[in-house]
């Protein structure tokens, strides 16, 4: 699975699973990866969010505003469950 996402064995992974909606707060999640991203000059982290929800697009929106894109961006059926979609950055 890791091969499939592009993610090394010394890379720093940071999961969300769950509804992308306010009150998960998954904006926040962004924000904060972005920050720790720049602040330490990180290359070797990763973040994945799993589900789908209202802040989607919002969250896509957070990716090209914080210059995210040329980073690897899916949204694709995942595993073994056509609902689930992920983004990895």
């Amino acid at each position: 699975l890791r091969e499939s996402l592009f993610i090394k064995s010394e890379d720093l992974v940071f999961l969300f699973v769950g509804k992308l909606m306010n009150r998960k707060n998954p904006i926040l999640l962004l924000e904060a990866f972005n920050q720790l991203r720049i602040e330490n000059r990180l290359s070797n982290i990763k973040l994945i969010f799993v589900g789908d929800g209202p802040q989607y697009n919002e969250i896509k929106k957070k990716i090209v505003e914080y210059n995210l894109e040329e980073k690897k961006y899916e949204k694709t059926n995942f595993i073994f469950n056509d609902n689930l979609n992920f983004i990895l950055l």
